[in-house]
């Protein structure tokens, strides 16, 4: 069953470590700098909502949820997957 986990330290480096294939490379960033970006967004006194995607117990992606300001309504969302779905 697909479901979000929250990213901790069980788990940080196996969703590092998915990628997408070789032609989705230029639409999504890497989860890498797609959790750096989160964690800017937090140091900025902004909301980030990274969460790792799982199939049963086996991660496949990376949402975030991401509110551009303090004061935006808008709604940042990101997705990658690891094509083992």
């Amino acid at each position: 069953m697909i479901h979000l986990r929250k990213i901790d330290d069980d788990n940080i480096w196996k969703i590092v470590k998915l990628s997408v294939r070789e032609d989705q490379k230029n639409f999504v960033a890497t989860n890498t700098q797609s959790l750096l970006q989160a964690y800017l967004a937090l140091a900025n006194h902004e909301v980030a909502l990274p969460f790792g995607i799982y199939d049963d117990e086996t991660p496949v992606g990376l949402a975030t949820a991401r509110r551009a300001t303090p004061t935006s309504r808008r709604l940042h969302t990101a997705t990658t997957a690891s094509g083992a779905l």
